[in-house]
């Protein structure tokens, strides 16, 4: 039923992101060198809070459910789409990468395929990045490099993974909360 998984969600991962928003929101007001500086690291550490909890989730409902962490893993990801119905291929594992980076004390651990914590985020302008609008485009974001030429924010990756995490959860018969969530003007569920 999900019951902890659930708990978890509202409780850890959708303050991790709300926190992670408003910081976001904060750095398109900083206006002196030395406050945009401090709001990019504090921006960059949000979003790997924020990945982290929400890999916390495999890690929960793997347990509850009693399914394989590589099969929930894969059942989320498949639900992770735009709310037109657009598959956003990847983002749930590009989160998962950010997780693992900021857990790890080891990155030359060959299963992370990064060297740094560099070649996952930046923080830079996001203006036509990704082909896809996630509230306030031409301002600065939290990008994923990997470590070639793709880009993709951080934003559109994190909310649609929840939304795939919704998804799932109500697939699985979940209790979900009656209110409608969203994160970055972006409808997580219903």
């Amino acid at each position: 039923m999900a019951i902890l998984t659930v708990h978890y969600l509202e409780r850890e991962v959708l303050s991790a992101a709300a926190d992670y928003a408003a910081v976001e929101g904060d750095l398109d007001f900083a206006f002196t060198p030395a406050d945009q500086i401090d709001l990019r690291r504090l921006v960059k550490r949000r979003a790997y809070e924020l990945a982290v909890a929400i890999n916390g989730l495999t890690k929960c409902a793997a347990d509850e459910l009693g399914i394989p962490v590589a099969a929930v893993r894969q059942q989320v990801a498949d639900f992770c789409a735009w709310p037109d119905g657009t598959l956003r291929d990847g983002c749930f594992g590009r989160v998962q990468k950010a997780a693992d980076v900021f857990e790890s004390f080891n990155l030359t651990d060959p299963s992370l395929l990064i060297d740094s914590d560099s070649d996952i985020l930046v923080v830079t302008c996001g203006h036509d990045v990704d082909r896809r609008v996630v509230w306030r485009d031409n301002k600065e974001k939290v990008l994923f490099r990997n470590g070639g030429s793709a880009i993709w924010k951080f934003a559109g990756d994190a909310v649609i993974t929840l939304r795939g995490w919704y998804r799932y959860l109500h697939i699985q018969g979940a209790a979900l909360p009656p209110l409608p969530a969203e994160i970055c003007n972006i409808r997580l569920y219903p």
